[in-house]
């Protein structure tokens, strides 16, 4: 019989090597802190087809070692010696089908559900009709009908309707030039924001940085307009009250702000905040714009103004706090009709009822 080794003697028991399995295995024992392992290895006989190890002993000592049957730990060549093929981690497999249902190259043409997207792009209430993460498409973009479709067709359709205040005719007299200019300046903004919001809205699906700088070109652009909103509000009514030096100032100030807010959004500082802080921060012109109505009044263009603070209150509300999807089973609005696509409506409605506002008040007799 063979000597025991003085490094296992001192071991319990329940950690020597089986006897009964020393003539096919023999043990090896390695002194470390914790529960010792027992690496076995199959004796080199010319029978031998694999070289294993065993897994921990069993610290009870009611069975011998085991023979791990888990290839990622086991080192298993073939009879050539070529490393026998490693099973695939979990983690792997999990990702398997996630690459094949919610990437740009699965299908062309094909939508996923929202557990297919990242998070930044799953919208709530919006369950479904989400183009594949990475897609770059213009033409899948425009001529399929997923959740962000009505979105772009509502600004991209309106692109022409804005760009026609901007070539609106000359002013029939030289003193209401600076009028028309500042009408023209305020649609050119409304302009330059309905193409932000088509840019982004098509590139949704686009890689992460990619998409992420879309967003914040657009929510910088959506913060110039209410900038500029405020600003004719001030120009008309602070000239109309005459008052003009008090409107450079407030047009100054208003300038410095649309500069800080809209490099705000594009470096990213706000992108990721709720859309109640992103709100309140693209109101802060329009509270500027307030005073410089208050300062002005009365005019007689009060209480149109009233009811175009109200629509623009309303528009505001249906985009930050979701409404209609809200009210409805998660998945019903998808398409059309959900908070976004009414805001996309709305806020044409809020320019172009300014615009009007102040067009009207220079056809008119009054000067403005």
């Amino acid at each position: 019989s063979r000597r025991p080794d003085s490094r296992t003697a001192a071991l319990p028991t329940s950690h020597r090597t089986q006897p009964d399995m020393s003539n096919q295995l023999t043990g090896e024992v390695h002194l470390h802190k914790g529960p010792p392992f027992v690496h076995v290895k199959q004796n080199s006989t010319p029978g031998s087809r694999a070289e294993s190890s065993c897994e921990s002993c069993d610290e009870s000592g009611d069975s011998p070692p085991r023979l791990s049957r888990d290839p990622t730990h086991l080192n298993l060549r073939a009879l050539d010696g070529t490393p026998l093929r490693r099973r695939r981690k979990p983690e792997a497999e999990a990702a398997a089908p996630q690459a094949k249902s919610g990437t740009a190259d699965a299908a062309p043409w094909v939508l996923v559900d929202a557990s297919a997207v990242a998070a930044d792009r799953a919208l709530p209430h919006i369950l479904s009709s989400y183009r594949p993460e990475g897609c770059t498409s213009v033409l899948r973009a425009l001529f399929t009908l997923h959740n962000q479709s009505l979105n772009i067709y509502t600004h991209l359709l309106g692109l022409p309707y804005v760009a026609s205040f901007v070539i609106a005719p000359p002013p029939s007299s030289a003193a209401a030039g600076p009028f028309v200019a500042a009408l023209r300046a305020h649609a050119a903004v409304a302009l330059l924001v309905g193409a932000a919001s088509v840019a982004y809205h098509a590139g949704e699906a686009a890689p992460l940085r990619a998409r992420q700088l879309l967003l914040a070109i657009d929510q910088g652009c959506a913060f110039l307009s209410c900038a500029a909103h405020a600003a004719l509000i001030a120009f008309f009514e602070l000239h109309a009250a005459g008052r003009p030096l008090l409107a450079r100032r407030l047009l100054v100030a208003l300038a410095a702000a649309a500069l800080a807010g809209f490099w705000s959004f594009v470096s990213g500082a706000l992108n990721s905040r709720p859309k109640a802080v992103v709100a309140g921060v693209m109101g802060l012109p329009l509270v500027i714009g307030l005073a410089g109505l208050a300062a002005a009044s009365p005019t007689p263009t009060a209480p149109a103004l009233a009811v175009w603070a109200a629509l623009f209150a309303v528009t505001v509300a249906i985009w930050v706090l979701q409404i209609p999807e809200r009210w409805f089973a998660p998945g019903t609005l998808d398409l059309v009709a959900n908070s976004h696509n009414w805001m996309h409506v709305l806020v044409i409605v809020v320019f172009a009822k300014l615009q009007r506002i102040y067009t009207d008040r220079l056809s008119g007799d009054e000067h403005p």
